[in-house]
């Protein structure tokens, strides 16, 4: 639908967030949005992108009757002195824009051109992408679109609290952050898509917001008021061409998004020295050990991740449960014991090098250890006897230890050097 026009005709405030912004009408989340509990890392990973926006985002603007009567052009330099710009923008076929440091005046480069034509001005922001070029008026907020010409300059909406562009679409995150709209191309025409969101992400890979109660990260789906969860919250995000990309709320590890539900993978870990290493292999010996102590170790250092506490190890906490085998049967959860196994396959992996941890002898002694607590911790499972009464019956105990015995086997045989 089309945001109802104010008093002056202009279109509702739009938002200037990066768009945490999913409907409390969305399918995925009707009835309003649920509070998400802490989850792993790959589930973790997001919050407020510092590049999301793809080069992409709308702010300052421009309107003819306050241009500056600058010189045309600049090499950044406008005669002898030079132009000092406060930032850039890019857009497809190599259109370079820039907006001078006192926001006066909007320069644009394109091609191999060494010079720089003032096109307008004055701005408070500029935002750019497949969709065009857009700027911020300095004195009311509202936001234009650049029309190819210098000095050519169309408004399309009222102040918002964040603009973003995708390939060829761009939104605006209302200045109360209660919803997300989306521009029709034409005018000043609006439909709203969503919201409320904390912060709007966008590049080619698509529109991204966050919700302000959880600050989980939500995917527009192209239909008003579809958004789907894809992660917890994080530090920041970023959305390039084909990827979406979060930093942990600890800040020390990139996760890039699988492209699918909430799945994530490590992008780029820190380097490591030989020194710290070794530490982390130890540290590994020990939460991989089996019997109780290590066991209680390891759920604590969970915990610690998931309400945020830094990991010194860095170490990667993602999961997925028991992947390709149920979870539970008859009462019976193996998701943790699966969750343990996965994050001593990761982590050994990644010290020692994929093939490394298959072939090498201390690869073998690793993956031996997190195999057996693996049998270790369905078996506890098994065994666990609920107080006072336990409605699970001596036969189905006799048959989880039996699928305990089917998992443990299947991992010892799929995975071999």
């Amino acid at each position: 639908m089309t945001p109802d026009p104010d008093a002056d005709g202009r279109t509702p405030s739009a938002p200037k967030t990066r768009a945490n912004a999913v409907s409390k009408n969305s399918p995925e989340v009707r009835g309003g949005i649920h509070s998400a509990k802490p989850q792993s890392l790959r589930r973790r990973i997001l919050r407020r992108p510092t590049t999301g926006r793809t080069g992409a985002v709308v702010a300052g603007v421009l309107t003819a009757v306050f241009l500056s009567a600058l010189p045309a052009a600049a090499e950044p330099s406008v005669g002898s002195s030079p132009v000092v710009l406060s930032r850039i923008v890019g857009a497809p076929e190599d259109h370079l824009y820039g907006l001078a440091a006192d926001h006066s005046a909007v320069y644009e480069q394109t091609g191999s051109n060494t010079h720089w034509e003032k096109i307008g001005g004055p701005a408070s922001d500029l935002y750019a992408g497949g969709a065009g070029l857009f700027a911020t008026r300095p004195d009311t907020g509202a936001l234009y679109k650049y029309d190819g010409t210098p000095e050519a300059w169309s408004e399309i909406g009222n102040a918002g609290t964040d603009f973003a562009v995708t390939g060829d679409h761009l939104y605006s995150l209302t200045t109360d952050r209660s919803a997300v709209y989306e521009w029709t191309g034409s005018g000043t025409a609006w439909n709203k898509v969503g919201g409320p969101a904390s912060d709007l992400y966008a590049g080619g890979a698509g529109l991204f917001a966050t919700r302000p109660d959880t600050d989980a990260l939500y995917k527009y789906n192209g239909t008003p008021e579809a958004w789907s969860e894809i992660g917890n919250a994080g530090t920041d995000f970023a959305v390039t061409d084909h990827h979406v990309y979060g930093l942990t709320p600890d800040r020390i590890a990139v996760f890039e998004w699988e492209g699918k539900g909430t799945e994530w993978k490590a992008k780029r870990a820190p380097i490591v020295s030989g020194e710290t290493r070794q530490a982390k292999l130890e540290r590994m010996k020990q939460l991989t050990e089996p019997g109780l102590p290590a066991t209680s170790d390891w759920f604590d250092a969970l915990s610690q991740h998931l309400q945020g506490v830094p990991d010194p190890f860095v170490f990667d906490w993602a999961n997925d449960g028991c992947s390709k085998v149920p979870d539970t049967f008859q009462g019976f959860d193996f998701k943790n014991a699966c969750n343990r196994h996965d994050f001593g396959y990761r982590n050994y992996q990644s010290l020692l090098g994929e093939q490394n941890f298959l072939t090498t002898s201390v690869g073998q002694e690793a993956k031996k250890r997190v195999d057996d607590i693996f049998l270790q911790d369905l078996q506890a499972e098994c065994n666990f006897k609920m107080w006072p009464i336990d409605p699970r019956s001596d036969f189905s105990r006799q048959q989880c230890r039996s699928i305990a015995k089917g998992y443990y086997e299947g991992v010892v045989n799929l995975y071999k050097g």
